[in-house]
């Protein structure tokens, strides 16, 4: 399960729900989240030998940022690297390389958008020094 804040900037990660007994048994639980809570079911059985041990394993996600965009700013964006293509189609090697990048990206996403997807960019590290990025396509 992932947390987000209130601009959908992923904040941390749940790891799935455990618990156990007395005497080691595990136990059925699951979340369920209720307003702005995650809280943690735990099943009990007549066998149950308490006292219950159950707590959420929780990351942190320092660094990691999203950027989802609508429909038309993902059309935007998409005609923005086709741009990008074209300015580099004419370019000596190997600047022509970000032009083959760009173009075989443009060409992907414009499938995902044409499909009704909108791009989401998913960022990794402190931009613009160190970082990495990855684009998915969600149903808009």
């Amino acid at each position: 399960m992932s947390v987000s804040d209130e601009g959908g900037d992923l904040e941390a990660g749940v790891e799935a729900p455990w618990a156990v007994d007395a005497t080691g048994k595990a136990l059925k639980t699951y979340y369920t989240v209720e307003g702005t809570r995650l809280v943690q079911h735990v099943q009990f059985t007549p066998n149950t030998a308490f006292p219950v041990v159950a707590d959420p394993t929780v990351h942190r996600y320092f660094g990691y940022y999203t950027v989802n965009l609508n429909k038309s700013e993902s059309a935007a964006a998409v005609g923005t690297v086709a741009g990008c293509a074209a300015l580099f189609a004419r370019a000596p090697y190997p600047a022509s390389l970000v032009g083959v990048g760009c173009g075989v990206f443009a060409a992907f996403s414009t499938v995902q958008l044409a499909g009704g997807k909108c791009l989401v960019v998913h960022i990794v590290g402190f931009p613009p020094a160190l970082a990495t990025w990855w684009p998915t396509f969600p149903k808009c």
